[in-house]
């Protein structure tokens, strides 16, 4: 690993710092199942940060274990050329139960808990971040003009308290 100058030390979870930036507005039901699985599973990934602790993957997690009281915190410190494993020494995944609960629950969050902040995604994008497969063209254009707007985010985020969608079929609303 490139030596940079000193590391700020990380003791604990109050020790790392939200993304500002985090273009994942999240949902309200994904808020409630990243509470349930924590709750219910204990920690299952690694979040990342940079060298500054600034949360760059994890933010609504770090969030929810800050909520949960969660503070212990194990630092893996790596410059990226290799791939950091989480071993669960108390699961083991062929018996199911709990290990295969969690992975569920993880996919499941992932799916559920993701909102993307079109407005600041394009703003980064023109000043100038480069993407490069993470979005196609094609991709890009239907976030600055989707066919109707209404339906650009119909997916399960559709239970966010007071939310509406849209059937892209029939043009029926939808209360959450």
């Amino acid at each position: 690993m490139a030596k940079r100058g000193k590391l700020k030390a990380i003791a604990g979870v109050g020790d790392l710092v939200q993304d500002p930036g985090n273009m994942n507005l999240g949902t309200v039901r994904g808020r409630e199942l990243l509470s349930a699985s924590l709750k219910a599973h204990g920690a299952g990934r690694a979040v990342l940060v940079d060298r500054k602790n600034l949360v760059m993957a994890g933010n609504k997690t770090v969030a929810e274990a800050v909520a949960q009281g969660l503070t212990k915190v194990r630092v893996v410190d790596v410059s990226g050329d290799e791939l950091v494993v989480v071993r669960r020494t108390d699961l083991d995944l062929s018996k199911g139960g709990k290990a295969r609960a969690l992975a569920v629950a993880d996919n499941r969050v992932s799916e559920v808990n993701f909102d993307l902040d079109v407005e600041l995604l394009l703003a980064e994008v023109g000043g100038g971040l480069e993407l490069g497969e993470m979005y196609l063209e094609a991709e890009l254009e239907e976030l600055q003009n989707p066919p109707d707007k209404k339906t650009r985010n119909v997916n399960f985020n559709a239970r966010d308290k007071g939310a509406t969608t849209t059937c892209p079929k029939c043009g029926h609303h939808f209360e959450a």
